[in-house]
């Protein structure tokens, strides 16, 4: 090989190592009705999260481990890690009337942070840490009609939320899985959820929903350095569909056609040469897109057979060039002079699917 290397002797990065997980949990809870109308449901689940990191590269890969030991990104010794904690819960429901229902909670959640690829926690880094938590609010209203004046199957939901991140783990790799460093952070994500349905007449459909966010990170250090205040990168400002769906039978073959609109908002870019979130934008983008399905009854004119369904899906109808994703590089990937350039996803162009189904 020009490079005296292989698969079985790779004299570049290499890492060879396990990781054991166990997760138990047991969960108790009970509904607590004041009155009819009101439900209080407390919970309480109960956790232990255990972690073994072996180190294997010298098993695995002894005759690269013998001639480059320094390109191991396993470095740091055999190590473990339990944790035991409790999170509560609370739900709130209150319907006053039979169309209208107000609801709350509360929950708490832990979870391990990320392990694993080519360095951080238990490789690269002592594996000293806690376990990541979630502090998660939420309040709202629902409101349903079945059938009244111009309101069939009607459904309405109004929330707000606010979820508190913290003890985050934040580790970074370039696209060779190389590990660049990491950093720790809190963050908040709070915003507003709203979701519309209704079926206007019998055969016709309708349907949309809204979300408003903002996302920032309260604390964030890398290096040393603070970018406390800034906001979390890769999190959508505001979302919105809207769509509808009509349902007819032309003779004795059921047609749907279905037309929705999608919207993505602006979005904070992640800057990988600074392994740092930036004030830098991703502009927002939307696609109308176009659905035709068709059920067709074969009951008695195939044995066995009893429809066929067709769907065609035509998304981005208006061909609309947009990036789905972008990020500042730290140069791992074009390799060069490229640290520091905007590397970009490309979003799907005008994409059509069709499918066929038969249900005997």
């Amino acid at each position: 090989p020009p490079y005296y290397g292989s698969v079985s002797v790779p004299n570049a990065h290499y890492r060879s190592d396990y990781f054991d997980q166990t997760d138990l949990a047991a969960f108790i809870q009970d509904r607590i009705s004041p009155m009819k109308n009101l439900h209080i449901t407390p919970g309480v689940r109960f956790i232990n999260y255990q972690t073994r990191y072996t180190p294997a590269a010298q098993s695995d890969f002894a005759a690269a481990y013998a001639l480059y030991p320094q390109n191991n990104q396993g470095a740091l010794p055999t190590a473990s890690n339990s944790f035991t904690k409790v999170e509560p819960s609370v739900d709130f429901n209150w319907q006053p009337m039979k169309w209208l229902a107000v609801f709350a909670s509360y929950a708490q959640a832990f979870k391990e942070p990320q392990v694993g690829g080519g360095g951080g926690l238990y490789q690269a880094t002592p594996p000293i840490y806690s376990l990541e938590k979630s502090a998660d609010y939420n309040a709202g209203i629902k409101i349903h009609f079945r059938d009244a004046a111009y309101l069939h199957n009607f459904f309405l939901l109004a929330s707000f939320y606010h979820l508190h991140y913290t003890n985050q783990y934040i580790p970074f790799y370039d696209a060779n899985g190389n590990y660049l460093g990491d950093a720790n952070g809190d963050s908040i994500y709070q915003g507003v959820n709203m979701a519309l349905e209704d079926d206007p007449i019998y055969n016709l459909h309708v349907f949309a929903n809204l979300n408003f966010e903002k996302a920032t990170f309260a604390h964030y250090v890398t290096g040393g350095v603070s970018y406390n205040g800034l906001p979390v990168s890769n999190v959508p400002s505001s979302t919105f569909n809207i769509g509808t769906a009509y349902s007819y039978y032309l003779s004795g073959v059921l047609l749907e056609p279905r037309i929705w609109y999608q919207y993505t908002g602006a979005q904070n870019i992640f800057n990988n040469n600074t392994t740092a979130p930036s004030r830098q934008k991703m502009p927002g983008y939307g696609t109308v897109n176009l659905g035709f399905d068709s059920t067709i009854p074969t009951r008695g004119s195939i044995p066995g057979l009893k429809d066929v369904k067709l769907s065609v899906d035509v998304l981005n109808l208006a061909n609309n060039r947009y990036n789905e994703f972008q990020y500042i590089t730290a140069g791992g990937l074009l390799g060069g002079n490229s640290a520091g350039q905007m590397l970009a996803l490309p979003g799907a162009p005008l994409t059509v699917y069709g499918s066929i189904a038969a249900d005997f």
